[in-house]
């Protein structure tokens, strides 16, 4: 672990040399390091080579942690439990020997299922395992589950999750604070950004953020992209087995003009091959593999399965939220369809445009089958006229996914030592008067 840290952090080697294996430098942002939670250096080299050549090397040995070792050695390889074929963990720690931004990750534990668990852990939310990737190709990280009683001196940066009002109000930190701001379900929210005058927000919903809440003056709202990147997308643009997929959860009120789209949908059935998925992702902060499975009757899937799943499907659908502002929201579920390889139908949302991903392009806006059947019988039986749209959405996926998640994360991080989170020429910030209105 020592040798593996001090390669990647100090110094510019472009492959890690682990006894018999040599690991490149790119093998790191998909699969990881070796992972800290095992002491036996078997353990040790057996999960992690493993997991960088996707087959299991498991080496015999007998210690306590042989089993689990073995158990997971013998899952790399099997696209159902991708979930466990990356591991940055190894991000965690503090040696101000590294020559690399040192950040305080502030956790909650206040939930049931708390940030702190989903992150020590493989759960099928591929979005955690996106942040932790993003920290360790980026710095070091000290997990911490309060804001008091650090040696702030020894951090170039906080950052945190908004989770309303269970976040403790308290000094904020005397170095520059990134806040990740998500859901806006619940409260709490604007006292939270009031109290801690961030010095960078970053959220997936910038217009959203903007229109519904008082952002400080000096805070940049930086465009935090829901994509799951390359890795656990399975683009497919070839045989399809439905003609439309309609899919997102219908359980609230927030969701009732969805219900109704997809009611407007249903006696298509008998003319086409539809299905609906309305459970996509259930539980996925709570669920450790496999990544498929059947819950009251609906098959789930996840992470590279759910990729999959839709791009099986001609066409995706989406229906609109109750609030207009819930419309607004690039959902990951949006753009985990654009990689798909079926043709997204859905919401048109401000955000998207100024990341190069527009209507009648890359995806058709919902508006042009709502409550119009016949609109949408006529793109069923025109697909190969409409595949365009998928080929672009998967050729803009591969061209600039992992670019947004990973090398634009580390460049802001870059911009937190040179005290500088705005520039200009980038459509992806906002700042004091640049900001939206």
């Amino acid at each position: 672990m020592t040798a593996f840290k001090h390669w990647w952090y100090a110094t510019k080697d472009d492959n890690f040399v682990f006894e018999d294996i040599v690991v490149p430098r790119d093998y790191v942002i998909p699969y990881g390091g070796p992972d800290p939670s095992f002491d036996c250096p078997a353990c040790q080299k057996s999960e992690f080579v493993s997991r960088v050549v996707q087959k299991n090397k498991f080496i015999r040995h007998l210690c306590q942690t042989a089993q689990r070792c073995q158990a997971l050695c013998a899952k790399q390889g099997n696209d159902l439990w991708t979930n466990l074929h990356r591991n940055h963990l190894f991000a965690v720690g503090y040696n101000e020997a590294f020559p690399v931004p040192k950040c305080l990750f502030y956790l909650s534990k206040e939930k049931v299922a708390t940030l702190w668990q989903i992150f020590h852990s493989s759960k099928c939310e591929w979005h955690m395992h996106n942040i932790k990737a993003q920290l360790a190709l980026t710095c070091e990280i000290t997990v911490a589950t309060q804001l008091e009683d650090h040696d702030w001196n020894k951090y170039d940066f906080v950052f945190a999750m908004n989770t309303g009002h269970t976040m403790p109000l308290v000094d904020k930190p005397p170095i520059p604070f990134l806040l990740y701001c998500h859901d806006m379900w619940g409260r709490g929210f604007q006292e939270v950004l009031t109290h801690y005058q961030p010095e960078c927000l970053l959220t997936p919903y910038p217009t959203p953020w903007i229109e519904r809440y008082d952002i400080p003056e000096d805070t940049v709202v930086w465009h935090y992209l829901p994509l799951a990147g390359t890795f656990y997308t399975r683009p497919n643009l070839g045989e399809k087995a439905l003609d439309l997929l309609a899919t997102g959860t219908c359980e609230s009120a927030l969701y009732t003009p969805r219900l109704a789209y997809y009611n407007q949908l249903e006696p298509l059935k008998c003319e086409y091959k539809v299905e609906f998925s309305r459970a996509i992702g259930h539980s996925s902060n709570r669920w450790e593999g496999p990544l498929v499975r059947t819950v009251r009757g609906q098959k789930i899937a996840y992470m590279n399965k759910w990729s999959e799943y839709l791009g099986t499907a001609k066409y995706v659908t989406f229906g609109p939220c109750t609030e207009p502002w819930a419309s607004e929201f690039f959902l990951m579920k949006y753009g985990e369809c654009l990689g798909s390889g079926a043709i997204p139908i859905m919401p048109t949302i401000k955000d998207l445009a100024p990341v190069g991903i527009l209507p009648m392009v890359h995806y058709i806006p919902v508006d042009v089958v709502w409550e119009n059947n016949d609109a949408m019988r006529y793109l069923l039986n025109n697909y190969s006229a409409h595949k365009y749209i998928a080929e672009n959405a998967v050729a803009w996926y591969k061209e600039n996914a992992d670019n947004l998640i990973y090398s634009r994360f580390s460049d802001l991080v870059q911009r937190i030592k040179l005290d500088n989170y705005f520039c200009g020429s980038d459509a992806l910030y906002w700042a004091g008067q640049n900001k939206p209105t």
